[in-house]
């Protein structure tokens, strides 16, 4: 009895170390497993701050900055606002599957000898269709691009002036008011006159879009 329960025991013992090796070698493999997560978490939070900070998805493009509006344009110039950190050759690129027309010189970093210095469509199917701007996130008035006759634009002289530009109708804005009276009011609302065809120094919250947007709040503004 004595021999046969010390060899039990001893199995039983056994058993135990087996388990407690097997319980290590699973919190081992499970340790892994949850750093692996967080290396994965890590890029996936670096990826959506360029997002974030970026606006790299083009679905919109937002800056704060200052415009040039006429009475039938609307023109971000992008040499004129350094903040926005504008990348012409990264940032360019990105942006030109949503413009309706290029304009890029043989200066241009992102310039196609192919195509020559001279406006081209580029038979984009998904294009930028609204403006939004504003003092403030919370009060921005929006306007429809007309993409049926000039639409957007985007330019690079001299490989130092960029800017988008985009044409609306005064007479298809949603209202009889010109997107130029809208914003000369803006300013006036706000005790300051706004320049007409100038570059204005107040800056504004502005938006590019595919779609339309309701919600401001949780985008960020490259030059903020």
């Amino acid at each position: 009895m004595g021999v046969e329960l010390g060899d039990a025991i001893t199995e039983i013992q056994n058993q135990i170390n087996s388990i407690i090796s097997g319980i290590s070698t699973s919190l081992q493999d499970l340790q892994m497993i949850i750093d692996r997560i967080k290396e994965e978490s890590r890029k996936i939070l670096a990826e959506d701050e360029i997002v974030s900070n970026t606006n790299s998805n083009n679905n919109y493009l937002a800056v704060y900055s200052t415009v040039n509006c006429d009475a039938n344009s609307f023109i971000l110039f992008f040499n004129n606002n350094t903040q926005i950190n504008w990348d012409p050759n990264v940032d360019g690129t990105n942006i030109l599957p949503y413009m309706m027309r290029e304009k890029l010189d043989s200066n241009s970093s992102i310039y196609d000898a192919s195509i020559g210095a001279s406006d081209f469509n580029t038979n984009s199917t998904t294009l930028y269709n609204y403006v939004y701007y504003g003092f403030s996130k919370d009060n921005m008035i929006g306007f429809s691009i007309d993409n049926t006759t000039y639409g957007s634009k985007y330019e690079d002289r001299h490989g130092y002036q960029y800017n988008i530009n985009v044409f609306y109708d005064s007479l298809l804005d949603g209202s009889t008011t010109r997107i130029l009276d809208k914003l000369t009011s803006s300013f006036a609302e706000m005790g300051m006159t706004y320049n007409h065809g100038a570059v204005t120094p107040e800056k504004l919250y502005v938006l590019y879009s595919v779609d339309q947007i309701n919600d401001f709040s949780n985008i960020t503004f490259r030059g903020e």
